[in-house]
């Protein structure tokens, strides 16, 4: 329960409160590294994380836009569908879709693979991920049953 309300206060923070996850993924990787960095050191990071969490951020957004695309091209290919199981699968398939495209990998990736923004993009996905599987299970029993 404790890791879904950090997961929760994660995409919080990366989506409404930019500042302060560019600050908590600071504070994280200090806490992780344990030696505070030198001051031109600092201000890499800083401006690393901050591109890092940008980069994800964008991710999401463009991703969005592309699974609203889709999802209003499904809506005129499924309209022969009964009501109640196409909004179901319509829903699953966009979370679906929307988790997947939102993914980064390299843009964000570091050679520890630790930092803020990078589990913040894995938590998102996971986010969107189960919570699509959940409709798609519920469509696919409200269609057989």
């Amino acid at each position: 329960m404790i890791q879904v309300i950090r997961w929760a206060k994660l995409i919080y923070e990366l989506i409404l409160n930019p500042n302060a996850f560019d600050e908590s993924a600071y504070n994280y990787s200090i806490e992780r590294d344990g030696v505070p960095p030198s001051k031109e050191r600092e201000v890499e990071l800083r401006k690393s994380l901050k591109d890092s969490s940008s980069l994800v951020r964008i991710s999401i957004g463009k991703s969005l836009l592309i699974c609203v695309g889709i999802l209003i091209l499904a809506w005129i290919t499924f309209s022969s569908l009964s009501t109640l199981p196409k909004y179901y699968f319509l829903s699953s398939a966009f979370i679906l879709l929307w988790a997947v495209l939102g993914l980064l990998g390299w843009e964000i990736q570091t050679i520890a693979g630790g930092t803020l923004p990078e589990l913040a993009n894995k938590a998102w996905y996971r986010t969107l991920h189960i919570m699509g599987m959940y409709l798609l299970f519920i469509a696919i029993f409200q269609s057989f049953g």
